[in-house]
């Protein structure tokens, strides 16, 4: 069902059969896009993928077949264990994603978590001396018999060719960041000893957190020189967001290869690289592999340190972009100087491929009881990432050693299959779906991953469509950041990044986020093409199911001074149950609670519409309309904030846990910087500030929500889908007029009467 202006379009387009266009001879060439089926029960990747009968086994098979124009359908009851790269499309040839088959089965699902169930045998082993206590078993790699370093000019003989490097303008236009190339130096002080640093509590700085090394040995052989990074007075001054980048350029990779990057470092300091990339070297920078994401610390020792990390390629490409970023504001020592000599980046195989491989952040373990399934049921309970292996004490406490790569888990009944019969699904920091422009999502699921659901930067016209998104985040974004004792986790459903125009996400069911279910939001845009990409334009959310998140329903912000957005639109949805509602609640420093989060806007912005929205139930431990900017800044940007239901009852529980970041008894209904409103001087803001027109604050009487246990985990059904108003909600028929045709069940909405909320009608 088409739902406004935007899905017309996108209706028109896609029912195009062909295009035509005229070559320079004058005759006419005639492209018929192709449609291509992929199934992970029936599939074979050598088959055509032209049929039904002929599906692709891979996502990452169909993505190489695929032209703009085509289309991709996903076999409904299939799932993949791996991520989709979509491939994009142009204004008049879009490419769609969606699903075929059987209507009575579930939606094409893609799991972005690693199973480490049953056996036992394979998976877990007793840790010695501590009763109940379970790691899991480390894979092997070793080098492919004849791969070779696809790192160019690794060594440095050719100096600095093939070597890219760029800082922001605010380090680097007064030369505090700047690269030379350095003669190699021996190593100066006392090397690193062992294998590992020992566990956190030993540390001095809790902060400070091990990476992937082995001592050193001799960086020197074989080198010409060393990368030489020169940080000076770095903390001052350093107030952008945009990270310090170092590249090497044009890397090969083959799709489906497992490749070790290893790199020898010598630091005068201690400092976080933020992450480690392979990705495209033009725009859109298309991830071309997976793991990597670990923030990694340098130690400054002075010694010579050689680090690794495991990359799986989702590409095959010759033009790839291998780096380090350094996040900003600059987190580090004030100055510091970085060594990094003979960097290689060579294709490795598992020697036990029957242990579980963990290319990326652990950031969450989903457990399933008996009779329960990983793919068909939602799970019993997720674990409690802990920060040391020696604060794994209670069942379901884990811990992943970005070191080792090894999960602890506590399970006092026995082998962690005892606790939870059903299985264990291991959640990794990866992206499930990138987004391409010119592309259409409809009709798919994805859940389990501790990264993002669906991400995108720089996007033109896009859509997603009837998608399910659940139990996603968790992953750690960086180990150190001024303010936090912990290191900082992250995770949203569908996220729009530095960018997006023509964007249209409706229909959807989001649940079970660490973070937010949809945003837009952004800091310092600069590596896109031109200005204009950077854009914000032309964006809604609307009739869309949004529940049980640990910090807000809808984030939407922008921090760029050079940037706009314009024409944002968040209408009829429903917003239950935020804050303690979901997995991440009491693990989170700041179970905020919020329904609309905006922090700090400098971008050019015009038109943000916050109509004809429920916000049911959120906790809103600080406020359900957060904004981190004055009220009068907001509404000299043409925010629309009208006809919402806004309920949070008198009796719900307050945090259950204490949080890092909790203000006291603070329960505002909206908190600026320079306003706290509650129910009490509602009606005198509204007057005083022309504001917030036809909201009420009442029950919205939804079905089967009317006294729910906020704390307790329950089924999506319950949760998400049985939440239409009741005959005698004050919700129906009572919002502002919308340009939206159809509500969530595909009901048509009246023009002049629609209802507030995703559903038009009464259950």
């Amino acid at each position: 069902s088409g739902s406004g202006a935007t899905s017309r379009l996108w209706v028109s387009v896609l029912a195009l059969a062909t295009i035509m266009s005229t070559c320079c001879g004058g005759e006419t060439t005639v492209i018929v896009p192709t449609t291509y089926y992929v199934s992970s029960t029936t599939g074979n990747d050598n088959a055509t993928g032209l049929s039904p009968a002929a599906p692709f086994a891979t996502l990452s098979r169909a993505v190489r077949a695929v032209s703009a124009g085509d289309s991709v359908r996903l076999a409904r009851g299939s799932v993949w264990r791996e991520s989709l790269v979509a491939v994009g499309g142009l204004p008049a040839r879009v490419v769609s994603y969606t699903n075929y088959g059987d209507a009575t089965l579930a939606k094409p699902l893609l799991m972005g978590s690693v199973s480490v169930s049953v056996p036992t045998a394979v998976n877990w082993v007793a840790v010695p001396n501590r009763a109940g206590v379970w790691q899991t078993i480390p894979p092997e790699y070793a080098p492919v018999k004849g791969a070779t370093n696809q790192v160019n000019n690794p060594a440095f003989a050719q100096g600095v060719a093939f070597w890219g490097f760029w800082a922001p303008p605010q380090v680097s236009s007064d030369g505090r960041v700047t690269l030379a190339l350095s003669p190699l130096t021996p190593p100066v002080g006392r090397p690193v000893p062992g294998s590992r640093l020992p566990d956190l509590p030993d540390l001095p700085d809790r902060r400070r957190w091990p990476p992937p090394f082995s001592p050193a040995a001799n960086p020197i052989a074989g080198a010409n020189g060393s990368l030489h990074i020169v940080a000076r007075n770095m903390t001052a001054n350093s107030t952008g967001h945009n990270p310090i980048q170092l590249w090497n350029s044009n890397v090969s990779t083959v799709e489906g290869n497992t490749y070790r990057m290893s790199y020898w470092v010598r630091a005068t300091a201690d400092v976080n690289a933020t992450s480690i990339s392979l990705m495209s070297m033009a725009p859109p920078y298309t991830p071309y592999a997976t793991g990597g994401n670990s923030p990694v610390l340098f130690h400054g020792n002075n010694s010579w340190v050689k680090y690794s990390v495991l990359l799986v390629a989702t590409e095959t490409a010759s033009d790839g972009r291998l780096g380090w970023f350094w996040a900003t504001p600059w987190v580090g020592p004030d100055s510091v100087d970085i060594y990094i000599a003979n960097v290689s980046l060579v294709e490795v195989r598992r020697t036990n491929p029957n242990s579980p491989a963990f290319n990326a952040d652990v950031g969450n373990l989903l457990f399933f009881g008996k009779g329960r399934d990983p793919i068909r049921d939602e799970p019993t309970a997720s674990g409690w990432k802990k920060w040391t292996a020696a604060q794994v004490l209670r069942d379901g406490d884990f811990h992943f050693d970005p070191t080792t790569k090894l999960v602890t888990l506590r399970c006092g009944a026995g082998p962690p299959s005892q606790c939870w019969p059903g299985g264990i699904e291991a959640a990794l920091d990866t992206t499930q779906v990138t987004l391409q422009s010119y592309s259409v999502i409809d009709g798919l699921a994805v859940r389990f991953g501790a990264s993002l659901g669906l991400n995108g930067a720089m996007l033109h016209s896009v859509v997603i469509r009837n998608c399910d998104v659940s139990w996603i985040g968790g992953g750690v974004l960086t180990y150190d950041y001024p303010g936090r004792v912990d290191p900082v986790r992250y995770g949203n459903g569908i996220q729009l990044w530095n960018g997006a125009q023509d964007v249209e996400i409706y229909n959807n069911r989001i649940w079970q986020m660490y973070d937010t279910p949809v945003t837009n939001q952004g800091i310092g845009c600069t590596n896109a093409a031109s200005v204009e990409d950077c854009a914000m334009r032309n964006i809604s959310y609307h009739h869309n199911l949004l529940s049980t998140s640990g910090m807000a329903c809808v984030e939407i912000w922008y921090n760029d001074g050079n940037a706009t957005m314009a024409d944002v639109r968040f209408e009829n949805n429903i917003c239950a149950n935020i804050g303690d509602g979901g997995w991440s609640a009491a693990q989170r420093p700041d179970a905020a609670g919020r329904g609309l989060c905006s922090y700090s806007t400098t971008a050019t912005t015009t038109n943000v519409s916050v109509r004809n929205n429920i916000f049911f139930q959120n906790t809103g431990f600080e406020a359900i309309i957060y904004m981190s900017q004055p009220w009068s800044a907001w509404a000299a940007k043409g925010l629309t904030l009208e006809n919402n239901v806004i309920y949070r009852a008198p009796n719900l529980p307050q945090s259950p846990t204490p949080h890092e970041h909790d203000e006291g008894s603070e329960h505002w209904l909206i908190k600026t910087a320079d306003a706290r409103i509650d129910a009490g001087n509602f009606t005198n803001f509204m007057m005083s500030t022309g504001s917030c027109a036809g909201t009420v604050l009442v029950n919205p009487l939804l079905h089967n929500m009317e006294s729910r246990n906020l704390g307790a985990l329950v089924s999506m059904e319950q949760n998400v889908t049985g939440c239409r108003p009741l005959a005698r909600s004050p919700a129906l028929n009572a919002g502002g007029t919308v340009q939206w045709q159809f509500d969530f069940a595909g009901a048509p909405i009246p023009h002049a009467t629609p209802s507030i909320g995703a559903y038009q009608d009464a259950e």
